[in-house]
């Protein structure tokens, strides 16, 4: 009873916490920067005139209008400011919070796990920044937890065609929903299907087989129709055919071997000098990038394309703990002083290494039975993202979208360590001397 009221009042101080760091941002000046501008100066358009002000740049890159549409839903509750930015986000990240709580809850079937692994997600400190600028991070994490939620339902309901449709039109529709916010849906059709090749393999059963294929087609076919029916819902907002080559820019850019894979003025100005060639024509503009995106990495030999990869590579994880471009530029405060600034960073860093070190330790000693099977979903999906991310442009904030895989590994691989310490009982230690 003394351990209940223990981990309610964790929780509880944990969840107080967590506000609290996140809407103390809301006391500070903030000035949105780069990406984050064009979401906050969009969305407070909408409020204003009832049109975006970058229509025509929505339609180069539509993953923008999603979370300005949320955006602009909040600010009219709230008014324009920062503290309509951090409850959206903040809304999305509790969210995630308990979602991460009931995933772990199915792998331990214990109340004292998901409740640590609530306190961890919610008390992070990356969580607790990007819930403090207008980016869409915390968005997109919260709708590849769901899908990792609702992977388990339909992994383990493989077998039982009315409950295995319904759960693959849901996971059809937030597939749909993730791809609105960032495009990387193709991603998560890939490590399904993967998954459901070893699943038929496994299984050797004709009914798996059937009712995988069915599955599979059912997610495809509904989540490409709702894409399609969002596209054109961008195109009308702004005025202008939305871009159907949308990863032109991304491969562009990640190809530079110059710049190893990171935005530069010189690709930007070479945009500009295509808008003007093209005549704004939106499918012309990003279909060049795409092939010349691609001619870039054919054009590299193998030793430069191998350096290529490990350069992003390095950038893309060992750059995490430095928040500076999203951070320190979007608040003063920050500037006045590098103390207040490495103190986060310090923060942070511990925060990183702990999700790193029992990530690996769950993933190398990791028994051979799991109570659930959706642990190779996730590895999938860390592998699906990592390998695009070696092609496609790379910035330090792109690598938060590891952390609902790498967070549910960690906490994992921290039971276990806790678990095998308990077994180690004096007795146990001496048998185990004895036996040698």
């Amino acid at each position: 009873m003394q351990n209940k009221w223990i981990r309610l009042f964790s929780a509880f101080s944990s969840l107080l916490l967590g506000f609290i760091a996140r809407f103390g941002f809301a006391l500070l000046d903030y000035v949105p920067v780069m990406d984050s501008s064009t979401y906050y100066i969009n969305a407070a358009s909408l409020i204003e005139t009832g049109k975006l002000s970058s229509g025509f740049y929505i339609g180069m890159f539509p993953h923008i209008y999603a979370y300005t549409v949320a955006l602009t839903a909040i600010f009219k509750i709230t008014g324009i400011g920062l503290w309509g930015v951090i409850l959206l986000n903040t809304f999305f990240d509790i969210l995630s919070a308990f979602l991460i709580g009931y995933l772990i809850y199915l792998l331990t079937r214990s109340y004292k796990w998901p409740i640590f692994s609530f306190c961890i997600w919610w008390l992070s400190p990356f969580n607790i920044l990007f819930c403090a600028v207008s980016l869409p991070v915390i968005a997109v994490n919260t709708f590849i937890i769901i899908l990792i939620v609702l992977a388990v339902h339909l992994f383990n309901n493989i077998n039982c065609f009315k409950y295995l449709i319904y759960f693959s039109v849901v996971f059809a529709v937030a597939i749909a929903i993730l791809d609105a916010f960032r495009p990387i849906s193709i991603i998560v059709m890939i490590a399904i299907l993967i998954y459901y090749t070893f699943l038929i393999i496994k299984e050797s059963k004709w009914q798996t087989f059937y009712n995988c294929i069915i599955s599979l087609i059912a997610i495809i076919l509904l989540s490409a129709l709702l894409s399609y029916l969002w596209t054109q819902t961008i195109s009308s907002a702004t005025g202008f055919p939305a871009n159907k080559y949308k990863a032109g820019w991304n491969i562009y850019v990640g190809s530079n071997y110059d710049t190893n894979g990171r935005y530069s003025e010189k690709d930007d100005e070479y945009l500009v000098n295509l808008m003007i060639d093209y005549d704004r024509d939106i499918s012309k503009i990003f279909y060049r990038l795409q092939n010349e995106g691609i001619n870039r990495w054919k054009e590299l030999n193998f030793i430069r394309a191998l350096q290529l990869m490990i350069n992003k590579s390095l950038q893309l994880a060992g750059d995490m703990i430095n928040i500076n471009w999203d951070l320190k530029g979007s608040y003063p405060y920050f500037d006045d002083s590098w103390i207040k600034y490495d103190i986060i960073r310090i923060i942070s860093g511990i925060y990183w290494y702990f999700i790193l070190i029992f990530t690996f330790h769950y993933s190398l000693k990791r028994k051979k039975c799991e109570p659930f099977n959706f642990i190779l979903f996730i590895k999938i999906l860390i592998i699906g993202f990592f390998l695009a991310f070696l092609a496609v442009e790379v910035m330090n904030r792109y690598f938060t979208i590891f952390f609902p895989m790498f967070t549910v590994l960690s906490i994992l691989g921290f039971h276990k360590m806790v678990e095998k310490c308990k077994n180690l009982t004096p007795e146990s230690l001496h048998l185990k001397q004895m036996s040698k």
